[in-house]
């Protein structure tokens, strides 16, 4: 009769409400994320229960999927155009940058389930319609759709020209494709040029886990009979041309548009002016083409100030510059001059420190007034927030109608100390008409659990500035608690799975787990999505590569706003996924396991021989000595070893495994 709490947000007007949860984990979200560009990349309608679709996210952004769903109807709607299931997501799913994220049904095969990030029993027989949504039930927008849900589509919906393509068959988006379509029938198209997805037989999962997007090849016209083949391209993208005779000159009389290729048909006009009046008459001319000009009257000459490049004779009407100030507002305007030469001089305010400051006056003519300021001291010092290295204090806006803030200091020190240091917080327009109204500012690089000193100073308009306020206190907070004893459990009843495990030294909001196949270059990813809130001290991870290797690190964060404020990442740990692992040669060993690593001083080797081999176990060190070697003569069966490096310096070492036809290298590290 044991119960035990369930976290999730517990808020029912929360956009991610977990109605199973019992215990509120502070995650309930109130806001929409910005909408994100996925697609459904994948769909299968095989046999049996080996049913699945694949969501893509082509952004570098991780997703959280608690604002998304896919709701669907069954066969014919009751109401065609409104669904009538609705389908949220796993509470916390999330997709990973350029990853994708599978629901699959529970009784699927295992090769489906080992990919799968969720399961979902009732998934389409062909005739369902799917569509992946951002919103809630009360108000959401389509970004994509498998079939619609605008009527009964019988056995299926057809795709690229394929009855019935959406049962008995797997779909895969092409890889051209780089967004949702809202119109199922422009995404379903008519053919496999002007579909944007490949119909492939009843189970192919070849595709599964993974999208290409965009595409890797050279898309272009792969024909070798078609005018634009392109000799370089990989991928036909349904551009190929192919001649069609006629006459291809669009100036003769017999043009063909459509013509591609010209077969010395074409008859002309002689086109131009007939008018024998006109100034660009044209005595060959068969055709008048409506090219005849006749003349404009105007000032011809380009020199003058009214010339006329439309005119095409002379009516004596030029005149000629006159170069002056031409802005009446200028001490200087000249009213004969009809071409403004820069000269023009105005009279104002010149000081950029008195309140009515001209920048475009040029001689000051003693109207500047000023602002009578009595320099107060800067008032209402307190903090908003702090954290380990950072904290943001404010202050009140100390602008008024006499007296504009030019810019503000801040001086800070830890309590008990004699050095002050001194930052800017904000400086002002300079024009002084609005005054600087910035009334906050971080102060970084700060040493945690400690006590500091404040105090504040304002400069004003008009050249004058206040003494420094009366010293104000805060203390930063103490280190974030790292994670400890990260360490990584596989299982061999499910390969493709890691258990992550921790403790810590002291309470804190949420951890993350960071991973990655042990290679340098290799993405990582993470475990648990955006973090595993405090006190659970675990993260299930699946998806890996059986007898893959692979590292992980992981960090604490104490402030579900600041990221900032988190703990140092731990030290990497090792392991290798169990499975098998084949060797440069092609014999192969089962479940590898290389453990504890890192080791302090022993570590155990494990395997599984299926087959009847020669080999060799050895440990070197970094500079490729020797200090460890066994040989294993016609060997078959499970082999376990515990190897002591204690009495060796702390440091990197490498396992070996060789027979004849290939080598296994793992890494061990030696603290």
């Amino acid at each position: 009769s044991c119960l035990y709490p369930v976290y999730g947000c517990t808020d029912s007007t929360a956009l991610n409400y977990d109605p199973l949860a019992t215990v509120d984990d502070g995650s309930c979200n109130y806001t929409l994320q910005p909408m994100a560009n996925l697609f459904f990349s994948e769909y299968a309608e095989g046999s049996s229960n080996n049913k699945y679709f694949e969501v893509y996210n082509p952004t570098p952004d991780t997703v959280d999927l608690s604002q998304y769903a896919y709701p669907n109807v069954s066969n014919a709607p009751s109401t065609p155009g409104v669904y009538e299931y609705w389908n949220d997501f796993d509470a916390g799913a999330v997709i990973l940058p350029n990853d994708v994220y599978v629901v699959a049904h529970p009784s699927a095969d295992p090769i489906i389930l080992a990919e799968a990030d969720e399961t979902f029993t009732y998934l389409s027989n062909g005739d369902d319609g799917f569509g992946l949504v951002y919103g809630d039930q009360t108000s959401y927008q389509v970004i994509d759709w498998l079939g619609d849900w605008n009527g009964d589509p019988g056995s299926g919906w057809e795709v690229a020209g394929v009855p019935n393509a959406t049962k008995d068959h797997t779909l895969v988006r092409k890889c051209d494709v780089t967004s949702g379509d809202t119109s199922w029938t422009n995404a379903a198209g008519t053919d496999s040029l002007n579909s944007q997805w490949l119909v492939y037989p009843q189970n192919t999962w070849t595709y599964l886990g993974s999208h290409t997007s965009p595409c890797n090849g050279v898309l272009g016209c792969t024909d070798s009979t078609a005018l634009n083949y392109d000799s370089l391209a990989t991928i036909d993208d349904g551009s190929c041309l192919y001649p069609v005779y006629g006459c291809t000159d669009p100036l003769a009389n017999n043009y063909d548009s459509l013509a591609t290729t010209d077969d010395g048909s074409c008859s002309y006009d002689v086109f131009g002016c007939t008018d024998s009046t006109a100034l660009n008459y044209d005595p060959l001319a068969t055709v008048d083409d409506g090219s005849c000009t006749y003349c404009t009257y105007g000032c011809t000459d380009p020199l003058a100030f009214n010339y006329d490049s439309l005119a095409t004779c002379d009516d004596g009407s030029c005149i000629p510059f006159v170069y002056g100030c031409t802005d009446s507002t200028a001490i200087n305007y000249y009213p004969g001059a009809n071409t403004d030469d820069g000269s023009c001089i105005y009279a104002g305010c010149t000081d950029p420190n008195a309140t009515n400051y001209d920048p475009t006056a040029s001689v000051d003519d003693g109207s500047c007034t000023y602002m009578n300021c009595t320099d107060p001291v800067p008032t209402g010092l307190a903090v908003n927030w702090v954290t380990d290295t950072k904290a943001e204090i404010t202050w009140d806006n100390m602008n008024d109608s006499a007296c504009m803030v030019l810019k503000y200091f801040v001086r800070y020190r830890e309590v008990g100390t004699l050095t002050w240091t001194t930052k800017s917080a904000g400086v002002g327009n300079g024009l002084c008409n609005f005054g600087l109204n910035t009334t906050t500012k971080t102060l970084q690089n700060l040493t945690s659990s400690t006590t500091y000193e404040y105090k504040m100073k304002a400069f004003y308009c008009g050249g004058t500035s206040s003494n420094y306020s009366a010293p104000s206190q805060f203390t930063t907070a103490d280190d974030c608690p790292p994670m400890t004893n990260l360490t990584a459990t596989t299982f061999n009843g499910n390969q493709a799975k890691v258990r992550f495990d921790w403790d810590t030294t002291g309470a804190y909001v949420f951890a993350r787990v960071a991973l990655r196949v042990d290679t340098a270059g290799a993405n990582w990813q993470t475990a648990g999505g955006f973090g595993v809130y405090y006190p659970t001290f675990y993260v299930n991870k699946f998806g890996l590569q059986p007898g893959e290797s692979y590292r992980a690190q992981g960090r604490t964060f104490c402030d579900s706003n600041i990221t900032s404020y988190r703990s140092w990442w731990t030290s990497p740990i090792f392991w290798t996924q169990p499975g098998s692992i084949r060797m440069n040669g092609g014999t192969a060993i089962n479940n590898l396991d290389v453990y504890p690593n890192p080791t302090r001083d022993i570590f155990n080797v494990s395997f599984v021989s299926e087959e009847i081999q020669t080999l060799s176990i050895r440990v070197m060190n970094i500079v490729g000595e020797v200090i460890y070697e066994e040989s294993l003569e016609e060997f078959v069966g499970e082999y376990t070893k515990q190897i002591n490096l204690g009495d060796y310096s702390k440091g990197i070492y490498f396992l070996e495994i060789n027979d004849t036809n290939g080598t296994i290298n793992k890494k061990i590290i030696l603290q």
